[in-house]
């Protein structure tokens, strides 16, 4: 998974919510693109959550990202 990849996931528009799946099996959802923002050295990013908590993630982690359709939308919580 490149940084290009995610980047393209993020601004799609119109947005649709994904999962990012990080080394170990863990996801991380990202439900709006306003949830998401990068570091300026480009090298993590901070995903927030629904009720305010937030995860900076290290990009070379993340294994894959899984688009989610609307019928999968809300199915796996991260």
């Amino acid at each position: 998974m490149t940084t290009k990849e995610l980047e393209r996931a993020h601004k799609t528009t119109p947005f649709r919510p994904f999962l990012l799946q990080m080394a170990g099996g863990r996801f991380i959802k990202v439900d709006h693109p306003e949830m998401m923002s990068y570091a300026p050295g480009g090298r993590t990013t901070v995903v927030y959550k629904r009720n305010g908590d937030f995860e900076i993630v290290d990009l070379l982690l993340i294994e894959s990202i899984e688009v989610l359709t609307s019928r999968r939308n809300g199915r796996r919580a991260a």
